[in-house]
């Protein structure tokens, strides 16, 4: 956000103060943000306590903006699609767009606090989309970039997937 405020120096970022910071040892699932006790103590917690008497016993710490209520989240989970368009009546002018994996879901607790209307577009694990066509951005996704106009548009991918950045720019039908 730093870095874009250099471009957008009238863009207010959300700080730490700006939210209640719980803990937990539940974890966050990506998409839904449901709390759950993670797929590691679900499925190996009975085996691993054999071995010891304490097994993931990390506290993580959740934010949830102290004005999360204004916070307007629609859900588009459709075949073919899986976004999410947030509107926040205290945020900045600007349109933003955040295309990428699910490491965006933890990006996702903070940015649409600071814009009036953040848009995010899920690229893998979308429904009845193959895997090796999740990073062909421009074949499925062009028309609605374009049509929703984005002052700021972010792309976050983990290092794993460079090699499928390849991809974007394909748009054979």
């Amino acid at each position: 956000m730093k870095e874009i405020q250099k471009d957008f120096p009238d863009i207010k970022i959300a700080k730490e103060s700006d939210f209640q910071i719980t803990t937990s040892k539940k974890v966050r699932s990506d998409y839904d943000r449901a709390f759950f006790e993670g797929y590691a103590i679900k499925y190996l917690a009975p085996y691993l306590k054999l071995f010891s008497k304490t097994i993931l016993d990390t506290k993580y710490k959740y934010y949830t903006h102290k004005n999360h209520k204004l916070l307007d989240i629609t859900l588009i989970n459709i075949s073919g699609s899986r976004e999410k368009i947030y509107s926040y009546p205290l945020g900045s002018r600007y349109k933003f767009l955040e295309i990428g994996t699910s490491m965006n879901e933890n990006l996702l607790e903070f940015t649409p606090y600071t814009f009036k209307k953040t848009k995010y577009i899920r690229i893998n694990n979308v429904k009845d989309r193959k895997s090796k066509e999740e990073y062909k951005i421009m074949k499925y996704y062009k028309q609605e970039i374009l049509d929703y106009q984005p002052d700021i548009m972010i792309l976050c991918i983990t290092p794993i997937n460079l090699k499928r950045m390849k991809d974007i720019f394909v748009e054979d039908k």
